[in-house]
């Protein structure tokens, strides 16, 4: 689940990465902003926040026995 709030040329997006089956937050999550070295990793709730220039931007998610995933998000 991913909710974004602008103000000015900054996007704020925030969101909680789950396993799939289980519902259990995944902690440690890696969140990488595609093309950019910018990214944050989620905390002990499996919550992240990240600002972004504009969308569209595309997310990379990535933990440690899941197949990475690549998501856009748009308005």
């Amino acid at each position: 689940m991913i909710y974004s709030s602008g103000l000015f040329a900054q996007v704020n997006l925030k969101g909680q990465i789950q396993d799939g089956e289980s519902g259990e937050s995944l902690i440690g999550a890696s969140v990488l902003i595609v093309g950019t070295t910018k990214g944050t990793s989620t905390d002990i709730d499996g919550t992240f926040e990240l600002s972004v220039d504009k969308l569209p931007v595309t997310l990379q998610f990535s933990y440690t026995g899941y197949e990475q995933l690549e998501q856009t998000i748009s308005d």
